[in-house]
């Protein structure tokens, strides 16, 4: 992973505490009211990352029914 930043750390951290296995939209939706700044595309850049460094995996589309 490159440099840490409070937006991975919150993402990795919203991954960490959930039992299921969520889209990036539901991890955006879970932390817009504390960062207010934080934006889709944000997510999906560090999710992204995370999976590069085998910390996430993607939800298949088969998983989602």
């Amino acid at each position: 992973m490159t440099k840490h930043s409070k937006q991975r750390d919150a993402i990795f951290e919203n991954l960490r505490s959930r039992k299921d296995h969520p889209t990036a939209e539901e991890i955006y939706l879970s932390l817009k009211p504390a960062m207010p700044a934080i934006s889709l595309a944000t997510v999906y850049r560090n999710l992204a990352q995370l999976e590069n460094c085998l910390l996430y995996t993607s939800p298949s589309p088969r998983d989602r029914t």
